[in-house]
């Protein structure tokens, strides 16, 4: 009996959530800029570089594999990453992406295997072939991060993590070139 109780519970909640279901997405077709993520969809090897910063003041060469797939309805692109670097644990991430049409920008989740809370984003394309997404800053979280997928002209993609800078500037401190794997 608790478990029924459980569930109706959570449908009522789910019924009375205040926003609407995804209506400009609906009847089974998605954003133009949702589609347009499509170029990660797939699996991807990775070459990158953990710069000084937050991991460490030594300059570090690593690589990793990082997967993008369609989920949820194909609303939200899901992706989950492995990074392997001499002498360290490996670092894991998964997260999420979609198109939210009442912001008109792209929102994404982020969690990963450094720290105990989830990441919120928002992004935007700075141009034809440049994604940006910002941190969400919260009250008592301290400055904003930055991630950067820029597509090269050879299918892969240059990807770079960016902590700001007390100038306002950001500034890398992991970058990585994705290449599909064969």
């Amino acid at each position: 009996m608790p478990l029924r109780a459980g569930f109706f519970s959570l449908l009522l909640v789910l019924l009375a959530s205040p926003y609407p279901p995804a209506a400009a997405q609906s009847q089974g077709t998605r954003h133009p800029l949702l589609q347009q993520l499509d170029f990660l969809v797939g699996d991807w090897r990775q070459t990158c570089r953990i710069l000084p910063g937050p991991f460490g003041p030594v300059e570090q060469t690593c690589g990793g594999k990082s997967q993008y797939r369609w989920s949820t309805g194909r609303l939200w692109l899901s992706f989950d990453s492995v990074i392997e670097a001499p002498e360290r644990e490996s670092y894991e991430v998964h997260g999420v992406v979609s198109y939210d049409p009442a912001t008109q920008r792209y929102t994404a989740f982020a969690f990963n295997s450094a720290v105990p809370r989830g990441m919120e984003y928002t992004g935007d394309w700075t141009d034809e072939n440049t994604l940006v997404f910002t941190s969400v800053v919260r009250s008592g979280q301290q400055a904003a991060a930055r991630i950067v997928y820029s597509r090269m002209r050879d299918g892969r993609v240059r990807f770079s993590s960016e902590a700001s800078q007390p100038d306002g500037s950001f500034k890398a401190y992991f970058e990585a070139v994705l290449a599909r794997e064969p």
